[in-house]
């Protein structure tokens, strides 16, 4: 059996490589976990690379999911929207959705944003009935990217993060505004 040699320079090479993914890796399940503010915003990263972002207030329930990844301190979110089936929308509904002007089709079948996190098949009856809920999918009030340092994650606007407190209702306390992890 012949013995492989690997020349000094793609040893080293290599094992830059190795530690450089081992750090990466170690890095993300540092990261996993449940994290909060003061202003009803939830994420959990889970350790699969998935994650979930929550915003409740009042009675306002707003959510969305997706995959995150890290490189070097920032973690970057891909929101993955959730649909629901709706069957038989009358034309007239459908065509007015579309700007289009009412035909004499038969009723359609049409994809909406998931008020839960599981697709489902409504009948158009079953999701009129569905508009008064207050629950509801939303990836625009979520981040694309947050900045991880010390078991916080800071919002990043205009390329620079944010670390201030804010004020807060009745302007006597500032809050903060970044995430914090909850301990386990």
């Amino acid at each position: 059996m012949a013995m492989v040699r690997i020349k000094p320079l793609k040893r080293i090479i290599l094992v830059s490589f190795y530690i450089c993914i081992h750090l990466n890796l170690s890095a993300q399940k540092h990261l996993v976990g449940h994290y909060y503010n003061a202003f009803g915003t939830e994420i959990f990263l889970n350790s699969d690379s998935t994650f979930k972002f929550t915003y409740r207030i009042c009675f306002e329930y707003t959510w969305s999911k997706g995959e995150w990844a890290m490189k070097n301190d920032t973690i970057y979110f891909h929101t993955n929207p959730i649909f629901d089936t709706i069957s038989n929308i009358p034309p007239a509904i459908f065509d007015k959705t579309n700007n289009t002007p009412p035909s004499k089709a038969l009723a359609v079948d049409g994809l909406f944003l998931s008020i839960n996190e599981a697709p489902e098949k409504f009948t158009w009856e079953q999701f009129k009935g569905m508009s008064l809920s207050t629950a509801r999918q939303d990836s625009s009030l979520f981040p694309s990217k947050l900045y991880s340092k010390r078991q916080k994650l800071y919002m990043i606007r205009n390329g620079k993060i944010v670390s201030k407190k804010i004020q807060g209702p009745g302007g006597k306390k500032n809050w903060p505004t970044w995430f914090i992890k909850r301990k386990a």
